[in-house]
């Protein structure tokens, strides 16, 4: 006969959780991208044209709290080499509004999709 698993425990409600410090934000994860001052699209790669790839890279961007992107990563490749060096670099110097929290610029980070497409290059 199957071994039925234990009951999971109970969990304890808390009644006065501790107060989040409002100072201590210091990066935001958004759901969407921000607002962009410089967001140029990367150049196709002309060996990537010739070899006819194409693909969608996703990237996982970080911001400073002025909204300069610091950092940028491969989240999702497109399959070829070139399409993901061209979209990190794109990317890379990328600029967005500054975001606030509580009247404070904070550093952000978000994903971006960069499709390239020999459609519409």
């Amino acid at each position: 006969a199957p071994v039925e698993p234990p009951p999971p425990e109970p969990v304890e409600p808390v009644e006065n959780p501790a107060p989040v410090e409002r100072e201590a934000v210091s990066r935001v994860i958004l759901d969407e991208e921000p607002a962009f001052r410089f967001n140029p699209q990367p150049v196709y790669p002309r060996a990537s044209k010739r070899r006819n790839e194409e693909g969608v890279v996703r990237l996982r961007v970080q911001t400073d709290p002025n909204g300069r992107v610091i950092q940028v990563e491969i989240a999702r490749g497109s399959g070829h080499n070139l399409l993901d060096r061209a979209a990190v670099a794109a990317v890379s110097r990328w600029h967005c509004d500054p975001t606030y929290v509580n009247g404070r610029r904070v550093a952000v980070e978000f994903f971006t999709n960069i499709d390239f497409d020999l459609t519409n290059p």
